[in-house]
């Protein structure tokens, strides 16, 4: 009864629930249900704090609901036979019915109340990048191959202290700190283990928008790229919160974007 009838805006607990990350093949995620076929990791905090949320409330609901019916039976019905109940080492036993259910509720007020979730530190508001990530740097000397570094230096042509190595599987990168020019030409030497291409943007602060000029694999062969919500190939300018699918030999790869005071970037394999 009480979970087909509390709310929560406008949809039930169990419609929402039906949002959260179960079932989901490892670098999925909620990403079916978000944005087409991936989604930035902000919006996957959210969801799944969410949903922690929705368990516990549900919880401390139910535990209530038994609290106020164990008292209801307690006071109105007092010589209702009563019982045993046994939970761990504790053990609550009434000649009244109502008083296990009452203990029963506050256990599941108490376990609910213990669960609740933290709130996330990174929603991926209007602030942007938190600052707390690793702080990406240009790649060694000799890292790249000799293409990508004539690719690196032609128009628009962008210096070394301009471009950062951003690697597979880390999180919350810090590309540009809150000082360094962000509408100014940059460079991501995409690296998993050895390098896998080259990009070339900006983002321009005014409209929150990412520009990308080109990006080539190691082998300085053109890139493709999509985004969700924007059709075709390619896209040039896409928003702020936005993820990236590329693809570099039999690799496909997820590139989260994310601007505020500083730039912020993450490189994922996308596994199916």
């Amino acid at each position: 009864m009480l979970l087909g009838t509390v709310a929560y805006s406008g949809r039930s607990f169990l419609g929402d629930l039906s949002l959260c990350p179960h079932g989901v093949p490892a670098g999925q995620h909620l990403s079916t249900r978000l944005s087409g076929d991936f989604a930035p990791r902000w919006i996957r905090q959210e969801r799944t704090h969410y949903c922690k949320t929705v368990a516990v409330v549900v919880l401390v609901g139910i535990g209530l609901a038994l609290v106020a019916f164990g008292a209801l039976v307690l006071l109105r019905f007092p010589d209702r036979p009563g019982g045993r109940l046994r939970f761990g080492g504790m053990e609550v036993s009434s000649v009244g019915a109502g008083l296990p259910l009452v203990a029963l509720g506050v256990v599941a007020v108490a376990v609910g109340v213990l669960h609740q979730p933290s709130t996330p530190t990174d929603t991926g508001g209007g602030a942007g990048g938190t600052g707390g990530g690793s702080g990406a740097q240009p790649p060694e000397p000799g890292f790249v191959p000799e293409c990508t570094a004539a690719f690196l230096a032609a128009d628009p042509a962008v210096a070394r202290d301009r471009q950062r190595q951003l690697n597979e599987g880390l999180e919350d990168v810090d590309v540009l700190g809150p000082n360094e020019p962000k509408q100014t030409e940059f460079a991501l030497v995409l690296a998993d283990g050895d390098p896998v291409g080259v990009v070339k943007t900006s983002y321009d602060i005014a409209t929150e928008r990412f520009r990308f000029d080109a990006m080539v694999d190691r082998e300085c062969h053109p890139l493709e790229w999509t985004a969700p919500g924007i059709p075709g190939l390619n896209p040039q300018r896409v928003g702020n919160h936005t993820t990236l699918r590329l693809k570099a030999g039999s690799v496909v790869y997820l590139l989260e974007l994310k601007a505020g005071s500083e730039v912020e970037m993450e490189l994922h394999r996308f596994e199916r």
